[in-house]
């Protein structure tokens, strides 16, 4: 979690290099990029949230693993199928995005 927040937040969209007698950026190149720092700013938000959510559904989904008693499964996998199943789609469909 903490790599991606850095990749996300500490590196930003890179820009384009100041015009040159050489090389001149049409305006609508430096538009179009601009807004991918924008973009770029508003998807590093999601995954952040998208992260910190996973955590938060899979905090909650363990702590109920300890406190509630539960039928004997034969297996984990059939535990979580039987008992946990929303908590645990939230996760993986979280963890996903």
């Amino acid at each position: 979690t903490a790599g991606m927040i850095s990749l996300g937040f500490a590196t930003g969209f890179p820009e384009l290099p100041e015009d040159t007698p050489e090389r001149q950026y049409s305006r609508k190149l430096r538009m179009r990029c601009a807004s991918l720092r924008r973009f770029h700013i508003v998807l590093a938000l999601i995954s952040v949230t998208s992260e910190l959510i996973t955590v938060m559904w899979a905090a909650v989904e363990v702590n109920q693993l300890q406190e509630r008693t539960y039928l004997p499964t034969a297996s984990v996998w059939e535990l979580i199928n039987r008992d946990c199943d929303l908590a645990w789609s939230a996760v993986n469909s979280h963890f996903v995005l």
